[in-house]
Parts: C-alpha cells; structure tokens; sequence
C-alpha cells in the first residue's frame, strides 16, 4: 500500500496504532471480498409465507394448500390433511432447511414430517382419466368406422355408404377395440343421411382451407400451420365451395394448439385456449423444460386470433396443452384443467406437433420436525432443468401454521463451483446466444 504520509514523523506508539488499523483495514477489505464472493458463488434463496397476509405479492412460496387443491387459507391442518406447498429455486442446492411457526398467540410446537420431491409442479398434478381424442378424428377399429364427436365415439352405420360422400380409407386411423372400449360411445351416424347433415366437429377441406364443422357454420383454421398442430392432412374431408351454401363460414378462428410456444415480435408466448400467454424471461422459458427449437414465429394474421393472456412467471405452474414424458417409464402425460392425463400410445400421434418436456421426479427426501423446524441433504445428481420443489408437511396433530419459511443452501465445495461456472454460462448464452 502506497504512504501518503512520508513527512509526518510519528512517536512510537502512535507508530503502532498506525501499523495496526493499515492492517485492520487490508483484512476488512479481503474480508468483504471474501464475503460478497462466496455469496455469489455459493448463494442461498430464501422463501417465506405468511397465512395471516395468504395473497400478499410479498410472499414467496407459492400456493399452501390441501390434497383437494384447496386453498390452506388459515394454516389449519390435522393428521388427516397434509399441506402442499412449493417453491422455485433456480440453481443446485446441497441441502434445504424448512421452518414452521405458529399462528400469533400460540406457542405450539409442531410435530411431524416434511417431504420435498424436485419435479415441476404441474408433472405432479393428481392423475386423471386418460386423454382422448379430440373432435374430428377419424378413427377405424377392424371394419368397423368412428368419428370422434362431442368427445364421444360416433360410429358410421357402414364404410360403403359413406364412402360415395368422398370418405376413403386412409383417412381413418387405425387402433385396436380395446381402446375403443376405454372411451365413451355416442349416437350411431345414419350414413345415408350424411349428405343431408354432415355431423358435428367433421374436418372439412376446401381448396387449400380447413375448417371445422360447428352446428350450422364452418369454422375456419386460422393457417394451415395451425391445422395441422391438431390434425394430419387426411383427416379432412374435401369439398367444393358449393358447400358455402348450406353452411356460412363462422366470424371465429381456430389457432394453434394449446401448449404450442410461438413468438411474434420479441415476444415468446404459450398458447392457452384463445389466449397467448407472454412468458417473462429466458430463465423462465428453460426452467420450464423448453427449448428454443420450440419456438414458432407467428404471421400478423395468426397472431391476431388471440387475446393477451396471464403472464407466464417461473412460480406458476404449467399451462393447459403442455406434454410431459416420463423418463421413468415412458408413459407421456397432457396438463388438463390442474390434472394430469396419460396419453395412450394409441392417441399419441395427435401430439406429434409439441416436443415433449421430458422429466422425472426427483424424492429429496424427508425430515421430521423437531423445535418446529428441519433440514434434509441432497447428495444426488439433478435429473432435469427444474427449478420446482414441493413441500408436503404431515402433521401428527392439529396445528394451526402462522408462517412456513425454506431455505436452499448451498455447500462450499468443488462440485458447486463448478455448478456456478454452468450457470453462468448459460445466463450469458440466454442474453447473447439465442
């Protein structure tokens, strides 16, 4: 360190006095910089929720709630209803500590256990029927000859009457009487009557438009882009325009399917039903599995169908459309309405459009409670890009919950060094790369 000071004489002991706080303030100095480097390197996130203050924008653990998907609005909770609640940490962690205290005015103490599993949110949903087909599906099981309708199987009386109305073969994809029997079936179609009425949700063809039959109109795809996210090219029907003077063309639009992530301007969305919903971040769109390959530039006229939707954060889980596939197992899932539904190899072929989000759920573990609060370590491998963790507390008694806090620790160590130097790459190629 430079002297400032070459002409000022001191005695002896201020001498010392000098000599010492020059060396107090090198170590301060290293001291900080040590400090604010093992908090960058080496960072650990902390969330918090308070359940007298449930929708404050200041608490960040999201969503506390029973098995039922209701809202734990009071923090009450017994041996018979465990708490779920999650949080979103990007980055790999060595262990996670968890804390309960109790409502104001109470000095419970908690017992009971506290499991963490690493998936997204929306892979974990409770699982439901398996999904169908969707509407206009031409199906074809032995000789005999469906139409998915109203979500249910119509069947044809006989491919020889329908086939003069310019139905062939190939258009009618084959699977087995077994899944067959797995869905509801609908009213039988007169085929001799088609030509009268062509039934509900039938794909029609005309020129080099799609369009889908509702009641007494045809709906028209917005782009052949977006009818062939939901159909093959032989599902429609071909007709001329003559047809136009039986059913009018409907003021509505088809897009694209849900789940589909497209881009127009700067913006990337996820299509949800008719609306487009922005997401926030590069470090949003990874964390939730996708891939910039994904991403489907909209023209004007197909971005116009939609209306602005919710913002898509990293604490919301995923929307309506989006398909998983299991690593474990194969077995491929579509997010409907908060659940989760199989998709039958048999039915696959329809989501051939949207790559799969592959996962698999990752058990942390599980602690029990002791002061009201508890810790499990991780020693395991990351098994995919999630930054999603749920919480389930089984308590041993009723208990009322004031506030839960986590905390995601990460050790000091070469393994997370090298965890650092990864994500800092990739933050760089996020901003820079795409």
């Amino acid at each position: 360190m430079p002297d400032f000071t070459p002409t000022i004489i001191l005695d002896a002991k201020w001498k010392r006095f000098y000599l010492f706080g020059r060396i107090f303030l090198i170590l301060l100095f290293l001291a900080t910089i040590i400090f604010l480097t093992l908090n960058i390197v080496f960072p650990n996130t902390k969330f918090y929720f308070n359940f007298r203050n449930y929708s404050s924008s200041k608490n960040t653990i999201s969503a506390p709630r029973y098995e039922n998907e209701m809202p734990a609005k009071n923090g009450v909770t017994n041996e018979k209803e465990p708490i779920i609640f999650n949080a979103t940490a990007f980055g790999s962690f060595s262990k996670v500590s968890i804390a309960l205290k109790p409502a104001p005015n109470s000095d419970q103490n908690f017992s009971g256990i506290i499991s963490v599993l690493h998936s997204y949110r929306a892979f974990l949903y409770a699982e439901d029927a398996p999904i169908g087909w969707r509407d206009g599906s031409l199906l074809r099981a032995n000789k005999e000859y469906y139409l998915v309708s109203e979500k249910k199987l119509r069947k044809f009386s006989s491919f020889e009457d329908i086939s003069p109305s310019g139905f062939s073969l190939e258009q009618f994809h084959p699977v087995s009487e077994t899944i067959i029997q797995q869905f509801p079936a609908g009213e039988n179609i007169d085929a001799k009557k088609i030509k009268e009425k062509l039934p509900e949700g039938l794909i029609i063809k005309i020129e080099k438009n799609y369009y889908q039959l509702s009641g007494e109109e045809l709906v028209p795809f917005v782009s052949q882009r977006a009818y062939l996210s939901r159909f093959r090219p032989e599902d429609a029907l071909e007709k001329t325009a003559e047809i136009f003077q039986k059913y009018k063309i409907s003021k509505k639009r088809i897009g694209f399917l849900d789940g589909t992530v497209l881009s127009y301007g700067e913006s990337v969305y996820v299509a949800e039903g008719n609306n487009l919903r922005p997401i926030d971040s590069p470090e949003t769109f990874l964390a939730k599995g996708y891939i910039w390959e994904d991403v489907i530039p909209l023209t004007g006229e197909e971005f116009g169908i939609y209306a602005r939707g919710q913002l898509y954060t990293y604490k919301q889980p995923h929307p309506n459309g989006t398909v998983f596939e299991d690593k474990n197992n194969g077995r491929f899932f579509l997010i409907d309405n908060g659940k989760r539904k199989e998709i039958l190899p048999e039915v696959l072929y329809q989501f051939k459009f949207i790559r799969p989000i592959p996962t698999e759920t990752a058990i942390w573990g599980e602690c029990e409670l002791k002061n009201n609060r508890c810790a499990i370590e991780w020693n395991g491998e990351e098994k995919d890009s999630s930054a999603e963790y749920q919480f389930t507390y089984y308590p041993s008694a009723p208990e009322t919950i004031g506030e839960i806090k986590i905390k995601f620790i990460r050790d000091i160590n070469s393994k997370n060094w090298l965890n650092f130097l990864k994500e800092t790459k990739q933050k760089f190629l996020n901003k820079y790369g795409k």
